[in-house]
């Protein structure tokens, strides 16, 4: 956002990259192993964007998203990157689209960013795509394309002329020069266990499930600590009370009825704890990037905001009973309804449980860009980080209600006691609105990039990315403490006497 709070529009080239065949990777590796590949990947990822002057947004599990200002640099970037990358016995996948972002602060979103996203599921393994914009931008840059047709985008209107870059050929000798400066022919292994996935991931395909179970009985001293991990502490003292190993990049986090659910980004699955007796369970079938959770009746419905695919599970058993196409930037649950916004379309969507149709759409103010949704007292409130508002919804008249509240840069909205808590990534600011008026009552400079916020009747509790610290705030603003984390926060969740967050790794 610029000084006066305005999201600014820029013209950028955006790039994205993932490993492929990571979770059969990582399975065969064992966790220790696979980190430390996953740090020498991010390490070579990090080399190639310094070296093209690209400004890495956002590192979920094994994939990247950058910017850059020249197109040219943003292809080179991302071929010599997937030539790097293969020397370490992994594949990467990219994607490159130009187009105008809208930036607030650090963050990067709008349509553009969309279409990158969308694009890189159009890529092969050791492929870079690119959009028909970059491969005009770039003509006379020395780069050769091969046509790959036109293709419908999901929630992006019309067709997209697709082309990938045409690619020097990665020969045995280039792993087997990295084999040798690791010594002990460790390139060698992971070759073959990268075959292995390839294999791995044709049968997953043909059989048409991915599902892990995996049962952990800690004892009662056993606290995992630091990156991808789930932590809890007492609401009372702020003291850590449990540490749970999850999945890879743990992002959306669930606490409904004493059982967590967590969306892990890094492995495309789903994890179901219950912290009582030490069991997990981790589950596929929920896209590759599940981005949102919300738990209705026996039911679980995760988001996959990339793919646009909403994927509902069963609580009990966590068998798949079905999936379909919407974008979900995030869920509300409600009795019998389910209420999604939407990003890209600027409006929330009503959703019957039971049959999953869409029965009645409230059009917000354009641009809007909400990034979450909150039920109290009979209004649906939504965080519109695009317009810097919280708007109300009556959801019965199905409008906007009332006068839009100012918070720059909103992000994330908890309620509880008559109060709606807002926080602010780019402002690092915390804000309580009274949810009967919709006045705003107080507002809080906090920690560096606040991502998520609880609340209850004794006031919030805000988790911050950069500074990888929890804070405790009252109603009236005051600062009760601050605790140091072992990892950068992704979610917060109550449940009772204990706030869980997810931890994941830069």
């Amino acid at each position: 956002m610029d000084r006066r709070g305005r999201t600014r529009r820029l013209f950028r080239t955006v790039l994205f990259t993932d490993v492929v065949g990571s979770t059969e990777m990582a399975a065969e590796l064992g966790d220790r192993r696979w980190r430390q590949t996953l740090a020498r990947h991010h390490a070579v990822m990090r080399r190639q964007l310094r070296a093209h002057d690209g400004t890495e947004i956002d590192t979920a599990g094994d994939g990247f998203f950058a910017t850059f200002e020249n197109p040219s640099d943003a292809v080179r970037c991302a071929a010599e990157a997937v030539a790097s990358v293969h020397a370490l016995g992994l594949r990467i996948r990219a994607a490159v689209h130009t187009g105008e972002v809208e930036a607030a602060g650090e963050k990067v979103g709008g349509i553009a960013v969309h279409i990158g996203a969308r694009l890189l599921a159009l890529a092969g393994p050791e492929e870079v795509v690119v959009s028909g914009t970059v491969r005009d931008l770039v003509a006379g840059s020395g780069f050769d394309f091969e046509d790959r047709g036109s293709h419908t985008l999901k929630g992006v209107p019309g067709d997209w002329p697709v082309y990938a870059l045409v690619l020097r050929s990665l020969s045995e000798e280039d792993t087997a020069t990295a084999a040798e400066a690791e010594s002990g022919g460790g390139a060698r292994r992971r070759r073959r266990l990268m075959v292995a996935a390839a294999l791995s991931t044709a049968m997953l395909i043909a059989v048409g499930v991915v599902v892990v179970a995996v049962l952990l009985r800690p004892t009662a001293a056993t606290v995992a600590r630091g990156p991808d991990t789930v932590a809890a502490y007492r609401t009372a003292d702020g003291e850590l009370a449990a540490g749970i190993r999850v999945g890879r990049a743990p992002d959306a986090l669930l606490a409904d009825g004493g059982i967590l659910w967590i969306a892990n980004l890094g492995g495309g699955t789903l994890a179901r704890i219950d912290p009582r007796n030490g069991t997990a369970e981790t589950y596929g079938q929920v896209g590759q990037r599940p981005s949102a959770i919300a738990r209705t009746g026996r039911s679980v419905w995760v988001a996959d905001r990339f793919e646009d695919s909403i994927s509902i599970l069963d609580a009990e058993d966590g068998q798949l009973t079905t999936r379909f196409e919407l974008h979900a930037s995030a869920f509300e649950a409600g009795d019998d309804v389910m209420w999604v916004a939407d990003d890209l379309a600027d409006v929330v969507r009503r959703v019957d449980v039971r049959t999953t149709r869409v029965t009645a759409v409230i059009d917000l103010p354009r641009p809007s860009g909400p990034s979450d949704l909150v039920m109290a007292d009979a209004v649906l409130w939504v965080a519109a980080s695009r317009a810097g508002a919280v708007l109300r919804l009556d959801p019965t008249a199905m409008t906007v209600v009332g006068a839009p509240v100012a918070v720059e840069g909103v992000h994330k909205l908890a309620a509880a006691a008559g109060s709606i808590w807002a926080v602010s990534p780019q402002a690092d600011r915390l804000t309580r609105i009274e949810a009967a008026s919709g006045r705003v009552m107080v507002r809080v400079d906090v920690c560096d990039t606040p991502v998520a916020v609880v609340a209850n009747a004794d006031g919030a509790w805000v988790a911050c990315a950069t500074e990888r610290a929890l804070w405790q705030v009252s109603p009236a603003g005051e600062v009760l403490r601050t605790i140091a984390l072992d990892g950068v926060p992704t979610d917060l969740a109550l449940d009772g006497d204990r706030v869980w967050l997810t931890l994941r790794d830069d």
